[in-house]
């Protein structure tokens, strides 16, 4: 009976501790993430847009598109000085050299 209990105690343990590690490991789709970005440009929702854009840039740095239709973003909302230095980084992003 002690034993069940024990082992029952564990697997329980074993559980979330695998449902927690999960949650913690998950990573994001970048293409979903930037599919409804541009979604939200086209709906001139652009602060959306960016927060969505910032999570693509999180996850890959390297990558070119979410720099650039960010700086699209901002542009729009007349940062200049935030939409050059992404489009910058774009082209830097694009071509290294």
């Amino acid at each position: 009976m002690i034993l069940r209990l024990l082992i029952l105690r564990f697997t329980l343990l074993l559980i979330s501790l695998q449902i927690l590690a999960a949650d913690s490991f998950g990573q994001y789709r970048v293409e979903v993430y930037l599919e409804s970005a541009k979604k939200d440009m086209q709906n001139n929702n652009y602060v959306d847009a960016i927060k969505k854009l910032n999570l693509c840039i999180n996850a890959e740095p390297y990558n070119a598109v979410p720099y650039f239709y960010r700086a699209a973003c901002k542009y729009s909302l007349f940062d200049n000085i935030g939409a050059e230095q992404d489009f910058t980084s774009s082209l830097i992003s694009f071509n290294p050299y």
